[in-house]
């Protein structure tokens, strides 16, 4: 038995529904089987963190810990 690699997509890029007009530069994401990987349209880098780290990074987001971050 072979197990997929970690890079392996199991959907394709998700960009965000909406975006504010003027914007050249989107997050876009991709879950694979062990890892949920960014990157942004004008880059071809992406990162990957594992699924628990992902949503860990939501949740604080969610709880505002960004904040500072916005424009």
């Amino acid at each position: 038995m072979t197990l997929p690699t970690p890079t392996t997509p199991v959907c394709p890029w998700q960009p965000p529904s909406a975006t504010t007009p003027g914007v050249v530069d989107v997050v876009r994401v991709q879950r694979g089987p062990f890892m949920v990987v960014f990157t942004t349209s004008l880059s071809p880098l992406a990162v990957g963190m594992t699924p628990t780290a992902w949503y860990d990074f939501l949740a604080a987001v969610h709880r505002g810990e960004y904040d500072s971050f916005e424009k």
